[in-house]
């Protein structure tokens, strides 16, 4: 795990913080070590912050384990640069919302409070709109009353800044009884990349796809989704939980090769983190946010590197006295 830890003897003390992946990308390997980086993007309520101005070498780590071959790993962080971003210009972005079903043993018991706090987000995601921005939502699933068009339904024809358009349509999507069926997530990432691509208003197009489940049941292909989405110049960027590991590689495919994020919700999976995650989010599709690439070093006790290895990051922040604030980053390391 990759943690970051501040507490107010070190720093002053960060209001927020919201980290989001990027990329991540093999270097090289040997029998027992693997070279490799992540970038990734952190949020909080200063536009300038930079973590390479606080000794970031004491605060950003990834824990020591052992494997299931029974190797002890450790890693070193090799290197930290904080990289150069530009302004992207005013989005159109489209909302996809997972109406699937929760199963709530994978929730805690918590199925409702997340989808209450994924309503919350897209409330103050469009509030925050800027002008100039605007945003269309949709939902997919299966068997719900509220998505009369499967497996995609889009709540207009048109993009809009107007923030209040969408506030019966998300108090009727969270009733909870509604969430029910599979979650075809590649047929209907298919819709609306045809959908953005005709009726973008702004050269900056943006997908932001949130998913509680994995997609069994499309006949789509991510290869050709990716290639079409790179073709539009559409952005694909995924908000995902721990029930959507199924897809876990596949996710970072698509949002690392289209410029996207992904953004891991809550590890106690009621999502208290995606309405702070919504206060920055215009932050990040118009290119203003501090961006990192750290390079990092792992070595095994023992011989283990010789097929694919997937990983991925907690950020554990100390605000004052404050809980510690926990947020999953994932990435997924191939090693060829």
């Amino acid at each position: 795990m990759i943690i970051i830890a501040c507490n107010k003897k070190d720093i002053a003390p960060v209001p927020i913080i919201i980290p989001v992946t990027t990329s991540s990308e093999y270097i090289s390997h040997t029998s027992n070590e693997l070279k490799f980086k992540v970038g990734f993007i952190i949020l909080d309520s200063r536009t300038n912050f930079d973590l390479t101005q606080i000794e970031l070498v004491r605060y950003l780590y990834i824990g020591s384990y052992t494997n299931q071959s029974g190797a002890y790993n450790t890693f070193v962080l090799d290197s930290l640069n904080k990289m150069n971003t530009s302004y992207l210009g005013s989005y159109s972005v489209a909302i996809m919302l997972d109406e699937s079903e929760i199963d709530e043993s994978q929730f805690n018991g918590l199925g409702n409070k997340y989808m209450l706090n994924q309503e919350t987000a897209c409330r103050k995601f469009f509030k925050l709109s800027p002008v100039g921005s605007n945003f269309i939502l949709s939902a997919y699933g299966m068997g719900n009353e509220f998505i009369p068009n499967e497996p995609i339904t889009i709540y207009g024809d048109d993009f809009t800044n107007n923030a209040d358009k969408y506030d019966q349509t998300l108090a009727n999507l969270r009733k909870y009884s509604n969430y029910k069926g599979n979650a075809p997530f590649l047929s209907a990432l298919d819709s609306m990349l045809e959908f953005i691509n005709n009726k973008a208003i702004n050269s900056n197009k943006q997908i932001i796809a949130f998913t509680h489940n994995e997609d069994v049941v499309s006949n789509k292909d991510w290869d050709s989704l990716i290639t079409k989405a790179i073709n539009y110049n559409v952005v694909v960027n995924i908000v995902m939980t721990y029930q959507s590991n199924g897809d876990f590689y596949n996710y970072t495919q698509i949002a690392q090769k289209t410029g996207g994020f992904i953004f891991y919700v809550s590890n106690n999976q009621d999502g208290t983190n995606m309405p702070l995650f919504a206060n920055r989010l215009n932050d990040i599709l118009l290119g203003n946010y501090s961006f990192f690439e750290s390079s990092w070093t792992q070595t095994a006790s023992k011989p283990v590197f010789v097929s694919n290895y997937s990983s991925g990051a907690y950020i554990e922040l100390f605000v004052d006295n404050l809980d510690k604030l926990y947020t999953y980053m994932p990435f997924y390391i191939s090693i060829p």
